[in-house]
């Protein structure tokens, strides 16, 4: 799906991740000046990465509203804390090698 900005050429992948690439659980809403950035951010790695977008303030996510209200964006690397705010690249760099290191041996 695409992304709703019209400044945003990143595709979303939010079904099922792509065999093999890591993904970023992506917590946010809408308005979000900081999320429409980090998903700028996040464009030179679309093809690295599978997104997935979640709405912390639709019903079902009321858990992570509870938890990330004043924090989004948030990030998780396939499963793990990334940052908060705004993107560590240096950080998502890393994890990102570590990951391909661990599938190469």
């Amino acid at each position: 799906m695409p992304c709703i900005h019209m400044h945003c050429s990143f595709v979303f992948r939010p079904e099922a991740p792509i065999q093999g690439l890591p993904v970023i659980t992506f917590y946010t809403k809408d308005p979000c000046q900081l999320c429409d950035i980090v998903m700028e951010e996040l464009e030179p790695y679309q093809d690295k990465v599978t997104i997935q977008k979640v709405d912390i303030t639709e019903k079902e996510n009321v858990r992570w509203l509870r938890l990330y209200r004043n924090d989004i964006p948030v990030l998780f690397l396939n499963g793990k804390f990334l940052c908060m705010h705004r993107l560590d690249k240096n950080a998502l760099d890393r994890r990102l090698k570590a990951i391909e290191e661990e599938i190469v041996h």
